[in-house]
């Protein structure tokens, strides 16, 4: 296994008790992460993320790396060994997780909502306007493309400390200083939620369902 996508929903979190049981599982460093978060969703959220993490490196055979996670200059949990690099987004109640044991990935999933031409104009660029103005779904053009945006800014590192609007994510691959990386879009084909994964090497990603059970 060299690279996957982990899912899994939070439909049913568990109650106090197991969520400290849950905590106990990861470093002292992402347990105050976890418990920073006082909204009941965002703390599930947060704490099922980090525990994908951990199935993923134990799954690699790298569980040692869970002890030497930090934080970059721009938030991004990384493994500072590059070992392998992994990446966390969630939305409504599905967290993913992305690995990658040969190169750099981001992803980014969003739950499909009403798009908004308004943002479109202030943050992407007026070629990814157009098109969204001229796909028969407003609401999809527009997941389409956010969800685009924020893989590439989270494969490269920086976050969007970068203009939205200075880089196209029209087609498949984009040049990010000099470096391509590749897009793949609509991976789970989901009606509510739409999913992107990029990656600065061009293969594909399997994606594996994981419960709530299997992070005991």
């Amino acid at each position: 296994m060299k690279r996957v996508i982990y899912w899994c929903t939070i439909d049913q979190f568990p109650d106090a008790a197991q969520r400290e049981t849950l905590l106990d599982k990861l470093p002292v460093f992402l347990q105050k992460n976890t418990k920073e978060y006082r909204n009941d969703n965002d703390f599930a959220r947060s704490l099922i993320g980090k525990l994908l993490v951990k199935k993923g490196l134990t799954d690699f055979g790298k569980e040692d790396l869970l002890l030497s996670i930090e934080r970059n200059k721009f938030g991004r949990y990384v493994c500072p060994k590059g070992e392998i690099d992994f990446n966390i987004s969630h939305s409504g109640n599905v967290v993913v997780v992305a690995f990658d044991a040969e190169g750099k990935v981001g992803i980014d999933i969003q739950e499909k909502s009403k798009g908004s031409l308004l943002i479109a104009e202030r943050f992407f660029a007026t070629e990814e306007v157009e098109w969204i103005k001229n796909h028969k779904d407003l609401n999809h053009a527009f997941t389409h493309i956010w969800t685009r945006k924020e893989a590439v800014v989270k494969a490269t590192g920086t976050g969007i400390r970068i203009p939205l609007s200075s880089f196209l994510v029209l087609n498949d691959e984009v040049e990010m200083k000099g470096e391509p990386f590749y897009l793949q879009s609509d991976l789970e084909h989901n009606s509510n939620y739409f999913l992107t994964v990029c990656s600065n090497l061009k293969h594909p990603y399997e994606i594996q369902k994981v419960s709530l059970s299997e992070l005991f």
